[in-house]
């Protein structure tokens, strides 16, 4: 059964936590805190990286994920940024390297299993896995930007 990973909270939406949540074989959930959502926010309108600032937190978050949870399967991910799914595809695949897994884009419904799990967790009906700090976030950006500059 294919890995479906959905969000809940847009990154832009500084106001609230954003939940990231991969289900079906297994289920893994990570949240960026509102609070640091703005710290990152903050620091990347100092770099030339503002205007993708939402696709390159996404792809992190993304990339965090797949790595905590060990997916090795193919993996659905809900379209959330419609015109960047190649952009965010390739951030991952530099991210995680030869150990990334088939990465494809499409329609995860709202009924979907990985959404239900974010929702929980946004409604902190249950605990995330894992909670992602600004700093894990501004380092992993910075230093994905410096390899593609190597």
């Amino acid at each position: 059964m294919q890995i479906e990973i959905d969000q809940s909270g847009k990154i832009e939406q500084t106001s609230y936590d954003t939940v990231i949540a991969l289900t079906n074989d297994i289920k893994f959930t990570v949240v960026f805190k509102k609070k640091d959502k703005r710290i990152v926010e903050r620091k990347f309108k100092k770099t030339k990286l503002h205007r993708l600032y939402i696709q390159i937190v996404f792809s992190t978050l993304l990339s965090i994920i797949i790595k905590k949870s060990k997916v090795k399967k193919s993996v659905l991910i809900d379209t959330e940024y419609p015109g960047y799914d190649n952009f965010i595809k390739k951030f991952i695949e530099n991210k995680l390297g030869p150990k990334c897994p088939t990465i494809k884009f499409g329609f995860v419904g709202k009924e979907s299993k990985s959404d239900v799990l974010a929702s929980k967790v946004t409604h902190k009906k249950i605990r995330p896995n894992y909670v992602v700090s600004a700093e894990e976030i501004i380092e992993a950006c910075l230093k994905n930007k410096k390899s593609r500059s190597a």
